[in-house]
């Protein structure tokens, strides 16, 4: 059985380092919770209604782009208004171009603007505030 809530520290350390030192959009929001934390809420490539066996293959193909979603993840946790949603969804989409440009072929800004498109669709019910307990 997969469990891709749990990822290990040592990656999830790894991909805020790639986040931070690409600036990418929206990754301060990684300094605002532990590595333990952000292990605990990173879920991987996926919706969390996704079944697991779909979110390890979207993983997969979507591995080198793990820091938009590592991103994306924690401010999804986080929260907030309908336009912090689609800011989250706007940076994801950037963030997904923006890691390896020379490989910017018309497969991954598609990949990008589908990225977008069902996070404004199916995302919204489960934007919540964080709840680290």
């Amino acid at each position: 059985r997969l469990n891709l809530r749990l990822f290990c520290l040592p990656v999830v350390r790894a991909l805020k380092r790639i986040a931070l030192e690409n600036k990418l959009k929206g990754s301060e929001v990684l300094n605002e919770y532990t590595d333990e934390q952000m292990a605990q809420a990173f879920n991987g490539a996926g919706g969390t209604e996704t079944p697991e066996w779909q979110r390890w293959i979207l993983t997969q193909i979507l591995k080198k782009k793990l820091p938009a979603i590592l991103i994306h993840d924690i401010k999804y946790l986080k929260g907030g208004s309908q336009k912090d949603f689609l800011k989250a969804n706007d940076d994801l989409r950037d963030n997904i171009l923006s890691i390896g440009r020379d490989e910017n072929s018309k497969w991954w800004r598609f990949v990008a603007r589908k990225a977008e498109e069902l996070t404004n669709e199916y995302g919204s019910p489960g934007w919540k505030a964080a709840s680290f307990g």
